[in-house]
């Protein structure tokens, strides 16, 4: 029988086709798996910023939490005292007597820091939350976080033990009943001297016994929630695998853009804009600091013949000079009162009626130097001196002073152009 030793052969176009088909399929193959790598890699990294958002959120709201409690323990020591020490009252720092007054009078529109649910609403926002993150403990205890945040806001605001002696429309009556050279320059407080009145007036009362009494009740509740957070957010980093230089890098990259003050960065003239008032710090190599103060302020003049009450404005540009020290991250601002003066005054007088302008026409420059003397003499009592965290921008002319008392609120100075 005759062997056929003929070879198969393949039609030269069909082989072609083979080859683009067997390429087609390991190009698209290999697509695939790269875009599988990217797609998990992208969740990934989505899944820990969101990881590291929640824990540094949470890290904020407790150390916010730690300042307020600690701030109630400083107005409840202050408060005790003015309350045994009536006989001191004139004595006492106005300071002092504005911390009790803060302490003991609720104010609507005051919010704490701590309390602002901005990141919370971020982080559930979105329905693949708990896809993202990967880990479903995790989820529930940053949950369980906000929790008893929202538990302890609720406290503060429904409960009887937090509720203050006194209400904005008590202080609000009580400021209204002052005669006008008792009241501060803006009239949203009272002066020094009517400050102590009021103690001598309410101290002691049964109202204000029972809200010191409260005070162990109260720290109670802050203790309660930052033990929890404190436990909670511990577990958060051990569950994702944070570190503290995880947070660290974190917090430089996405948050806090900064570097430490240096006694060489702060000399300059820094301005800062708040409300309608221009502060500049005007910082000298010699540790001498001057302070300019531009603004507007308004008064209430009392008019008997009128029967009325016309609030006026006083554009006004004043200053004082100290001293000024860095210690650590530390800025302390010492200034003497006896330096401070106006340089410029005035009294806007177009509202007042046409009868009253003519009546005093001749006296007017006699009273705005009689109000500019008192305001001076008011400023030279005041203890103008304040400390602050000091921290600069990168490119070192953005100057950030935060005062961790006042819930962690941040004001920027920028540095003036010489």
């Amino acid at each position: 029988m005759k062997k056929n030793n003929k070879a198969f052969t393949v039609a030269p176009w069909l082989k072609q086709l083979l080859i683009s088909i067997v390429g087609t399929s390991i190009g698209v193959g290999l697509s695939f798996t790269v875009n599988r790598m990217v797609e998990t890699h992208k969740q990934q990294k989505t899944q820990r910023e969101t990881a590291l958002m929640a824990v540094y959120d949470i890290g904020e709201i407790l150390r916010q939490i730690k300042a307020e409690e600690e701030q109630e323990d400083r107005m409840f020591r202050a408060t005790r005292y003015v309350m045994t020490h009536q006989e001191e009252l004139d004595s006492i720092s106005p300071d002092t007597l504005y911390m009790v007054i803060d302490y003991l009078f609720d104010n609507p529109a005051a919010v704490k820091g701590w309390a602002v649910d901005t990141r919370e609403n971020t982080f559930n926002s979105s329905m693949e939350a708990r896809r993202n993150l990967g880990d479903i403990q995790f989820y529930d205890n940053v949950q369980s976080c906000y929790q008893v945040r929202r538990e302890l806001k609720q406290a503060i605001e429904k409960t009887q033990i937090f509720k203050r002696p006194f209400t904005s429309e008590d202080f609000e009556n009580f400021l209204q009943q002052l005669p006008l050279h008792e009241r501060n320059a803006s009239a949203s407080k009272p002066g020094a001297e009517a400050t102590a009145k009021f103690m001598r007036m309410f101290f002691p009362s049964e109202s204000i016994r029972v809200y010191l009494l409260r005070h162990l009740k109260r720290k109670e509740h802050f203790n309660s929630a930052i033990i929890e957070l404190e436990r909670l957010n511990r577990e958060n980093k051990y569950l994702m695998n944070i570190t503290d230089k995880d947070m660290e890098d974190y917090v430089r990259q996405n948050v806090n853009r900064t570097q430490p003050a240096t006694t060489v960065m702060i000399p300059g003239q820094w301005e800062l804009t708040r409300n309608q008032n221009q502060y500049t710090y005007e910082f000298n190599a010699d540790s001498s600091v001057v302070f300019t103060d531009k603004g507007i302020s308004e008064i209430t003049l009392m008019l008997p013949s009128e029967k009325m009450d016309v609030p006026v404005n006083i554009p006004y540009t004043c200053q004082t000079k100290g001293k000024w020290m860095l210690k650590a991250d530390t800025l302390e601002l010492q200034f003497d009162s006896e330096t401070f003066e106006f340089l410029s005054f005035d009294i806007d007088i177009s509202s007042l009626p046409k009868a009253a302008l003519k009546r005093d026409k001749d006296s007017l420059e006699i009273k705005k130097q009689r109000i500019r003397d008192y305001f001076t003499q008011v400023n030279r009592r005041n203890n103008h001196n304040f400390s602050t965290i000091v921290q600069f921008d990168i490119s070192g002319n953005t100057m950030l002073w935060t005062d961790f008392k006042n819930e962690g609120y941040t004001d920027q100075l920028f540095r003036k152009d010489e």
